[in-house]
């Protein structure tokens, strides 16, 4: 839609060289030099505005209105009225400078750099009294924030709308007759009502709130919601008869910190978490070992849910030798995403309880995203801050199977809760 009214502004723009730009000179008039009016689309990068907008803008001008072949290397079409219409790329400051420029459309203007409008875009737009609009998702209240306010505020000159996928589109209906197909296209929803209530039910309500009802939230890129509530005053050092429990590891040696979980699959209570940091690979083999060893109960030995992913792959390979069963992950962008997705899911329903572990806490209340120009998300810690024990609480929580009944020990099983704390093997 926002490229359409590109299109349309360019098409309004009538002999081009002497009306859209009055300080212009036709070349058949002589004079000074051209300054032929350019219509711009801007995304956060050139390959953005390449995957996104050209192909659509190529379909959208109609081949009679084209005076040459489009560019392809410039992203670019000359019009027939006498004005250019062209895709470009914010990361490219330079390539954005130039005489001419008289409407520009900035797509996800909040992960563009605050200087390209200030210092770049408006100067050039202030020349030939052109005007500009700014789409894009809520990135918290930055700059892009700071613009809509002006238009929400009244402030002069500004207009804001915001499109919430739970509401109908803009009212771009002045002018249509009530209840025909083109009102009723209008005012659709934009995704299937369907779709964003299972997006409502699966993430937080603070990223549900940014990226679907398009709320300008200071903490919006917190991924975790209801992380008190489901804080429960239990730890333990030893398994309970009859108990079958799992294990999530996040393998680290040097800077990063080794975390082990211990998750209760009767409950789905995390009942013990251990972490280390600069240790040396065979004592955090052995340790792994033992955790299994005394997490082993009547109900079986504890599944270890463990991230292969680079220096994982030969530990894992060691842990193998060692009959340790393990469920290898490998962190992707999608894994990591259905990951983060079934946790937050987990804590939305109160479905997972922590015990009172603050560090734990920490983590998971400063756990955010950053949604990239190309529109995928990237989860972590703040710069200076661990999310070990995020990541092996979500390797414990994925693919859970069902809650298990507790199993009675049979006559012959020996239990004893007097473990070595560090081998795990009964005094």
């Amino acid at each position: 839609m926002a490229l359409m009214y590109l299109f349309m502004q360019a098409f309004r723009c009538k002999d081009g060289f002497a009306k859209a730009m009055p300080t212009a000179h036709h070349p058949e008039q002589g004079g000074g030099s051209v300054r032929i009016p350019r219509f711009t689309y801007i995304a956060p990068t050139f390959e953005q505005a390449r995957d996104i907008a050209w192909d659509l803008l190529k379909s959208i001008v109609p081949p009679q209105m084209n005076l040459r072949k489009p560019n392809e290397t410039r992203l670019e079409l000359r019009l027939t009225n006498g004005v250019i219409i062209n895709c470009k790329g914010a990361d490219h400051e330079d390539a954005l400078r130039g005489p001419g420029l008289y409407y520009a459309l900035l797509d996800e203007y909040g992960m563009m750099k605050k200087h390209v409008w200030e210092a770049v875009i408006r100067p050039e737009l202030a020349s030939t009294g052109g005007g500009a609009m700014f789409i894009g998702t809520p990135c918290g209240r930055n700059h892009f924030y700071d613009l809509f306010a002006k238009g929400r505020d009244g402030e002069r000159g500004w207009k804001s709308w915001l499109l919430p996928v739970t509401r109908p589109t803009l009212n771009f209906t002045e002018g249509v007759e009530r209840g025909t197909q083109v009102d009723r296209f209008l005012k659709r929803p934009i995704l299937d009502p369907d779709s964003f209530e299972d997006a409502k039910n699966s993430t937080s309500q603070k990223f549900f709130g940014q990226e679907y009802e398009c709320d300008f939230i200071d903490s919006a890129g917190v991924v975790f919601d209801r992380i008190d509530e489901n804080v429960v005053d239990e730890f333990r050092e030893f398994p309970e008869v009859g108990h079958r429990y799992r294990i999530g590891f996040d393998p680290a040696l040097h800077e990063d910190w080794a975390v082990i979980t211990v998750l209760d699959l009767t409950d789905w209570k995390v009942k013990y978490i251990y972490r280390t940091n600069k240790i040396d690979a065979e004592l955090l083999y052995t340790k792994v070992e033992n955790e299994v060893n005394r997490w082993t109960t009547n109900a079986g030995r504890p599944e270890v849910v463990m991230d292969t992913t680079g220096m994982g792959d030969p530990m894992y390979d060691t842990l193998v030798k060692k009959a340790i069963s393990i469920f290898p992950v490998k962190f992707t962008n999608k894994s990591k995403f259905e990951m983060v997705k079934n946790l937050m899911t987990l804590f939305n329903k109160g479905e997972i309880k922590i015990p009172r572990c603050e560090w734990l806490i920490d983590e998971l209340k400063c756990y955010g995203y950053e949604r990239l120009p190309s529109g995928r998300y990237r989860y972590g810690a703040p710069t200076g801050k661990h999310d070990d024990g995020v990541t092996s609480l979500m390797l414990v929580c994925w693919q859970l199977p069902p809650k298990s009944g507790v199993i009675n020990p049979n006559r012959n099983y020996q239990y004893s809760n007097n473990y070595n704390k560090f081998t795990g093997i009964a005094k």
